[in-house]
């Protein structure tokens, strides 16, 4: 079985194409327009991001509120008990 590479150096190389090389270069009206849309996909994703903080700066205050009050809870039944300990 003949190797791959020597098939492919056997064959003639392909025809270069008349506009090989050359990019196509977007008007000024659609480079403006794909700056705008990219524009408004920044924006988008600042103001995502910005409620996400917002979000879980919320959540964290009301974690950090949900342990506080089982610490004060807590602490009123200890002293609680300590009374009714003290009262026998």
């Amino acid at each position: 079985m003949a190797d791959i590479r020597e098939i492919a150096a056997a064959k003639p190389p392909p025809a270069a194409r008349a506009d090989e090389g050359r990019g196509r270069v977007a008007s000024a009206e659609e480079t403006g327009t794909a700056v705008e849309r990219a524009q408004r996909a920044l924006l988008e994703l600042r103001a995502r991001t910005a409620a996400e903080r917002t979000r879980a700066a919320e959540e964290a205050r009301q974690i950090d509120q949900a342990y506080q009050h089982r610490r004060e809870r807590t602490a009123a039944k200890a002293a609680t008990a300590g009374a009714d300990v003290v009262e026998r």
